[in-house]
């Protein structure tokens, strides 16, 4: 064989080997991709069809018409968004469109398949509600998969759950590198977010959203995220959640509030809670019902649960909880087994008037828990204006205190009873 011949068959076994490789790579395929070029706030003129425009022949593709597209079509769809601000206007001018209407066609943007919509970077894409209607609403089953990436989801406005993202269902929700900030939930749960299914936050900031609720006796979970549920679960991770706040205001006709928990994040029932690399500063849950628990977890707030929750690596700083009955300024964990490895609890305050327990964290068993406060955790500078300005334990419970944590410098005392 002459040399030229064994270079030209050198060659193509190099390129055989090349493309087995390329073949044998992870890759992401989408059922449908749409790239919005409009942002017109019209719907699709025929969803289903497989192109996405909002009349025949024009290719002007919305992103309300791209999600009724992406809906119309089972499996992973894909929705990418160009560096513009999307504003949502469809429906009746000045009200919430959308009310009771799950298609997408006016109001918020209903999702029922699996389907990733990606910005340009949160600074550069927003979805905003226009405050007429929440921004997102998830009607999917455990088999979807819903993931946001690289966009602002703001300006939502819902009497309802879920001022920015409502996850009404099982499907599994993952937010990346997105900011959810400034959306008003009047309802008994999430601000910003509730869900319940899974949620993953990724890199993300939650700020500035709203929870509000008048009715006596009810309860209000979740300024900026809510969870809840036994098919939920919910992570964290590397994420900052900031200036939330969750309100059960005053009824005029009974002059009495219900309950306000967990004005950065709520979680009631859910399956496992993981939160770690983050930071929950500035939150507050606020309420004047002079019932137990009423006021509690200015930045987090856990109850029940199927796992233990594992909080790592996160800071939890200058929350608050206030009103008549104030407890856990900082976290509040109700009935449920907890670590806390290597967190900063500091600066956070519980300011009831009839009654203010655990500046930095309250804990509550009213049945057997264990919680740990493990690693190089740090507990200061915590305040209470009734007692256990760094920790207030009460209940059936195992609390371990690690050696290499640190409890001191909370007033009026760190641990109590």
């Amino acid at each position: 064989m002459d040399r030229a011949r064994k270079i030209l068959m050198g060659a193509v076994i190099l390129l055989s080997i090349a493309a087995g490789a390329l073949m044998a790579m992870p890759s992401t395929s989408f059922a449908a991709k749409f790239a919005v070029n409009s942002t017109d706030d019209i719907v699709d003129a025929a969803p289903g069809d497989g192109i996405c425009e909002t009349a025949a022949g024009n290719g002007i593709c919305t992103l309300r018409a791209a999600v009724q597209e992406a809906n119309a079509f089972a499996g992973q769809d894909k929705i990418v968004l160009k560096a513009k601000k999307y504003s949502l206007i469809a429906g009746s001018e000045g009200e919430s469109g959308g009310a009771g209407e799950d298609a997408a066609a006016t109001g918020d943007l209903d999702i029922t398949e699996s389907v990733t919509i990606v910005g340009q970077g949160s600074p550069y894409t927003s979805v905003d509600g226009s405050h007429l209607d929440r921004v997102f609403h998830i009607i999917g089953t455990a088999a979807d998969v819903i993931k946001f990436s690289g966009i602002t989801v703001q300006n939502g406005n819902v009497l309802g759950q879920g001022g920015g993202i409502f996850n009404d269902s099982d499907a599994a929700v993952t937010i990346t590198l997105c900011s959810i900030k400034d959306n008003l939930a009047y309802g008994n749960a999430g601000g910003g977010i509730a869900s319940s299914g899974p949620l993953t936050i990724v890199s993300s900031i939650i700020a500035r959203n709203v929870l509000y609720f008048g009715m006596s006796g009810s309860n209000a979970l979740g300024g900026g995220v809510a969870v809840t549920g036994p098919n939920a679960t919910l992570s964290v991770t590397e994420s900052k959640i900031v200036s939330n706040s969750v309100s059960a205001v005053v009824e005029p006709a009974i002059g009495e509030s219900g309950s306000a928990w967990g004005g950065g994040i709520g979680v009631s029932g859910a399956n496992t809670v993981t939160i770690s690399n983050s930071r929950i500063l500035s939150n507050t849950a606020d309420s004047w019902s002079p019932s137990s628990l009423a006021s509690s977890g200015g930045g987090l707030f856990i109850s029940g649960g199927t796992n233990p929750a594992l909080i790592s690596a996160s800071k939890i700083s200058n929350n608050i909880a206030r009103g008549a009955a104030a407890d856990g300024g900082g976290i509040a964990v109700i009935d449920a087994s907890s670590t806390f490895k290597g967190c900063t609890v500091t600066g956070n305050a519980a300011t009831g008037v009839s009654a203010a327990l655990g500046g930095g964290i309250y804990l509550q068993g009213d049945a057997l828990m264990t919680v740990g406060i493990s690693g190089l955790s740090r507990v200061t500078g915590n305040y209470a204006a009734s007692s256990g300005g760094g920790i207030f334990a009460s209940g059936a419970m195992v609390l371990n205190v690690a050696e290499t944590a640190t409890v001191a410098n909370n007033a009026p005392d760190d641990v109590a009873p």
